[in-house]
């Protein structure tokens, strides 16, 4: 924060976010946060405000064709950012595996060519035994993703943040 003194002088203090936190919440001070818990927190938010790190969560049904060996599926993107995004599949049918290369491709709501990039599966969950839910989740990383793809990917998720569809 910066603060100008009579002299004209301006002098620099330290911008603690979770006091600022506080204020804004109006979090009653006899909770204080201990000091590991300030740190996780201060630690989070600043991986959160990263471009890379952030991701758009998507509400509504938008849908990413994955190819993979002869394969293509469709599968619903629950959430995106500009290194990579979570989808979802239907159980049925042939998936790619953990650790294997696709090719992502998205069209964007508003755009007439779709995006593509080689993607790299990072993770995927199986639905729960008990749960009424068959769709299986995966989370891919992007590779080799050019300038112009991932600052259209960050004009949608900035659009997105900002916007009442999203």
């Amino acid at each position: 924060m910066l603060q100008s003194n009579a002299g004209g002088q301006i002098k620099i203090h330290h911008f603690d976010f979770i006091s600022w936190l506080g204020k804004v919440f109006t979090l009653n001070k006899s909770r204080a946060l201990d000091v590991q818990t300030s740190y996780d927190i201060n630690n989070r938010l600043a991986r959160l405000l990263k471009r890379d790190d952030f991701r758009l969560n998507i509400s509504y049904d938008l849908y990413v064709q994955i190819n993979f060996d002869s394969d293509k599926r469709l599968a619903r993107l629950l959430n995106l950012s500009s290194t990579g995004a979570a989808i979802e599949f239907a159980k049925h049918g042939q998936l790619p595996g953990n650790n294997s290369e696709t090719e992502f491709q998205l069209l964007l709501p508003g755009h007439t060519e779709s995006l593509s990039s080689l993607a790299r599966v990072v993770w995927s969950r199986l639905p729960e035994k008990d749960t009424i839910s068959q769709s299986i989740t995966m989370g891919v990383q992007f590779k080799d993703l050019d300038e112009e793809t991932r600052a259209c990917l960050w004009d949608f998720i900035v659009d997105g943040e900002t916007s009442d569809h999203s």
